[in-house]
């Protein structure tokens, strides 16, 4: 899963974070992408999720996550 912000806590920035695990399923963490509200479109933000959410998997499982 992720999280995303396309200008409901600030008017100026859009983010998107996903859930970063350890090696026992635990988060630990979390990997984020922020970007001034201007530069990014709702369509981009799906795009932007999808690869934060690719990025966290793939640092949880070099923690050792089993499956993130």
């Amino acid at each position: 899963g992720y999280a995303a912000n396309h200008g409901e806590t600030s008017s100026d920035e859009v983010g998107v974070a996903a859930p970063i695990y350890d090696h026992r399923g635990a988060v630990v963490a979390c990997a984020m992408i922020a970007a001034p509200f201007y530069r990014v479109s709702k369509d981009q933000l799906h795009d932007l999720a999808m690869a934060c959410s690719r990025a966290a998997q793939q640092i949880s499982m070099r923690m050792g996550a089993q499956r993130a």
